[in-house]
């Protein structure tokens, strides 16, 4: 298989259709190498538009909604960004070349250590990855920026940021999907 043609492939038929049309967005799925966070036994369907088993009955997201969260994240250079979900780290390490700084929260012990394994692999130093559960709210270590506006995670209503303008979400099953958004 030629990866660089696959990679091409899914951006153009996938990502593209799925209104991803940040160019800034686009180039970065060039960089970060989605295959590198692929678990070995799924290396093949790095590509592919499925969600991806991991461990604990977690999955890997299709890569048109990854790119979606990092296009409506619309993170800037300066701004810190909290992640509920570590998973693999693939959308950390997308946020990461956004961001200041990312703290993404896992609460599988399994899935936080993959994510930290992948990040240093892939040379990304500035996303910190936290055991524990976000959905119930995540102050403990919480990015803070000079802004004094306060972030609510729209997808669990909870208060997840003490002084944060910018929260990012992933989701614990396929049913319950929505992206937070700058508040």
């Amino acid at each position: 298989m030629n990866i660089e043609q696959a990679r091409f492939n899914m951006i153009e038929q996938q990502i593209r259709p799925w209104d991803v049309l940040d160019t800034d967005v686009l180039d970065l799925l060039m960089v970060v190498k989605r295959e590198n966070f692929v678990p070995e036994a799924y290396k093949n369907l790095a590509f592919v538009d499925t969600e991806i088993p991991l461990a604990g009955g977690a999955a890997m997201l299709t890569p048109k909604l990854e790119a979606r969260i990092v296009q409506d994240a619309a993170v800037k250079k300066h701004e810190n960004v909290l992640l509920v979900g570590a998973g693999t780290g693939y959308v950390a390490a997308l946020l990461a070349h956004r961001a200041l700084q990312v703290t993404a929260i896992e609460i599988d012990p399994a899935l936080k250590a993959q994510a930290e394994k992948n990040l240093a692999a892939n040379g990304v130093t500035n996303v910190r990855v936290e055991l524990g559960n976000g959905a119930q709210g995540w102050t403990n270590g919480a990015p803070t920026t000079s802004s004094s506006s306060r972030a609510r995670c729209r997808c669990c209503r909870k208060r997840c940021c003490s002084r944060s303008n910018r929260a990012a979400a992933s989701w614990p099953s396929s049913a319950n999907r929505r992206s937070c958004r700058r508040t």
